[in-house]
């Protein structure tokens, strides 16, 4: 079953339903649902991204700060800036390891998934066109 994508404004109105944003800046919510409605569209993705802004600030906040109440957000847009920097690098690493025949046919899809308007390129169809 294929799903729609999100749009930016879909992701974001998601997190102010279900987490608000009194912990996640609302910037910060905007700025990760910017990066995957550009990308992929997947809520699975701008959730993951939204945990590991929430992780790396939580590493980073002393123990003192972590159990005090807060009364604005601590999750800011630097925190999501190094939450998708982190995802970034596991993507270089992964294409760094894939053979040259990989390299060349991972290029073709992206080249021709933006020549198609993103539309989904079907491994037979790929094999055709290239």
């Amino acid at each position: 079953m294929v799903f729609q994508t999100y749009r930016k404004e879909d992701l974001v109105a998601m997190s102010q339903s279900k987490i608000g944003f009194t912990v996640v800046d609302k910037k910060a919510h905007e700025f990760i649902a910017a990066k995957v409605a550009n990308s992929s569209g997947d809520a699975r993705q701008y959730l993951d991204l939204v945990e590991r802004a929430v992780i790396h600030c939580k590493r980073k906040l002393s123990l003192e700060k972590r159990s005090s109440p807060h009364t604005k957000p601590i999750v800011m847009i630097r925190d999501a800036m190094l939450a998708i920097r982190e995802t970034n690098r596991k993507s270089k690493d992964i294409i760094q390891s894939l053979t040259s025949y990989e390299k060349m046919t991972l290029c073709a899809g992206v080249h021709l998934a933006r020549k198609l308007g993103g539309k989904t390129v079907q491994m037979g169809k790929l094999r055709e066109l290239t």
